[in-house]
């Protein structure tokens, strides 16, 4: 036996010992945690996610009940920048463009937040969206081909009506 075949059965032993230990720490761990329902652990996960969205996003929430719309957008930009990975951002930005009647950020931006958490157009879980942006989708797609026909070039329209045609597969069922 050369050198060789002694280094691979001394590391062959080494890596059955290491995962025997894993395998144990598994089983010791495993049977001092109850088992729990894994719908619960999701349930208590959306619930966690809730509440840290509400304390991140408190303050511009606040502004836009207030009627204070211009502040608020400048505030939701500030944190979706400082939390880019926080989908919830920019699901209150689009609402918030939608409710002061810019519909093609509105769409924009409900399509970062489908794109940064496919849950809100999936009927099964706690965040789906998805009705309201079907009649977003189907009211949206009509006033922008209308704006299409009248203005082909503009590129605002143009990208308002990729961001609806991504939502629309999107709400389909339709991959990226």
């Amino acid at each position: 036996m050369d050198w060789i075949d002694r280094t691979s059965l001394a590391a062959i032993g080494i890596l059955t010992v290491i995962l025997a230990g894993m395998l144990v720490r598994h089983h010791i761990y495993a049977s001092l945690v109850p088992a729990t329902d894994p719908s619960q652990k999701l349930e208590a996960f959306y619930e966690r996610q809730r509440q840290l969205d509400e304390n991140i996003f408190k303050k511009p929430l606040s502004l836009e009940k207030k009627g204070q719309y211009t502040r608020a957008v400048a505030l939701f930009k500030r944190i979706i920048k400082a939390h880019p990975d926080r989908a919830s951002g920019y699901k209150y930005l689009a609402d918030l463009y939608l409710k002061t009647g810019d519909l093609s950020k509105s769409i924009h931006y409900f399509r970062m937040a489908v794109e940064k958490n496919p849950d809100y157009v999936d009927k099964k879980t706690p965040l789906y969206i998805g009705s309201g942006l079907k009649t977003l989708v189907s009211e949206g797609r009509e006033k922008l081909s209308r704006e299409k026909a009248l203005k082909p070039d503009d590129p605002v329209v143009r990208q308002a009506l990729r961001d609806i045609y991504y939502l629309q597969s999107r709400l389909a069922g339709g991959c990226e």
